[in-house]
């Protein structure tokens, strides 16, 4: 296993695809710390034109669901009273990016490093639904991260 220093991550990073860093931050919780550090650094330096290619994957994505055969997916209406639910997701605002929200199985276990321990653990995107007429929130966790 060759070793990892900041400066060739940092240069590994710079040379990838915006593509393939995007793909990467999905992934993010599977990285050393230094190595997230690194990733974030080049995401920030990036972050101009890397947003409206985030925003345009995530379009596709939504409409990929909403296409999809996910009851949850479908169109499904309000609980509380009775208005149409409209499909979007819960921001998770974190250091140098922004995720969609997680579910992690367990409680969550401080870790001194990435905040909050999840290695090991079952993890779902959250997929969450807003009542036009009176806000209520509905939320899935039915696609899992491991995909």
């Amino acid at each position: 296993m060759e070793e990892l220093d900041p400066s060739s991550l940092r240069d590994r990073y710079r040379s990838l695809t915006d593509d393939e860093l995007l793909r990467l931050v999905d992934r993010r919780t599977e990285l050393v710390p230094m190595a997230q550090l690194a990733l974030d650094q080049e995401v920030g330096r990036r972050r101009a034109w890397l947003e409206p290619l985030r925003q345009a994957r995530s379009r596709e994505k939504i409409t990929d669901d909403v296409q999809s055969d996910d009851p949850v997916s479908k169109s499904i209406r309000c609980c509380k009273c009775s208005g149409e639910m409209r499909q979007g997701f819960i921001l998770d605002a974190t250091h140098g990016a922004r995720l969609v929200s997680r579910w992690v199985s367990g409680t969550p276990e401080a870790s001194l490093w990435s905040g909050t321990k999840v290695d090991g653990r079952e993890q779902y995107f959250v997929q969450a639904f807003r009542c036009v007429a009176c806000g209520y929130l509905e939320s899935y966790a039915n696609e899992s991260c491991s995909r």
